[in-house]
C-alpha cells in the first residue's frame, strides 16, 4: 500500500468517524487533504555525468567512488520507499 493510499484510507475513516459520532476531526482532515493534493514525486538519481564529475573532484579511485555512490543511492531509495 502506498503512502497516498494509506492517507486516503485515513481520510475516509476520519470523515466516517466525524459523520457518525460528531467528533471534530477537521484539522486532521484538512492536513490529509493537503497532503493528498501534493503530486507524487518520482525518484531522481544521479546521472552518469554527475557521478563522473563528482569523481573528478574527489581523491578516491573511480571504483571506490562509484561503489560509494551506488551504496548511498540504494540507502536513499530504501529510506524513501522507492
Amino acid at each position: 500500500m502506498t503512502d497516498k493510499e494509506v492517507m486516503q484510507l485515513a481520510l475516509d475513516n476520519l470523515i466516517d468517524v466525524r459523520d457518525e459520532d460528531g467528533i471534530d476531526c477537521v484539522e486532521a482532515i484538512l492536513k490529509l487533504r493537503a497532503a493528498l493534493a501534493q503530486p507524487e514525486r518520482e525518484w531522481q538519481g544521479l546521472t552518469d555525468e554527475e557521478i563522473r564529475e563528482g569523481n573528478r573532484e574527489s581523491w578516491v579511485t573511480t571504483q571506490a567512488w562509484e561503489s560509494a555512490v551506488w551504496w548511498a543511492e540504494d540507502k536513499l531509495k530504501e529510506k524513501n520507499g522507492v
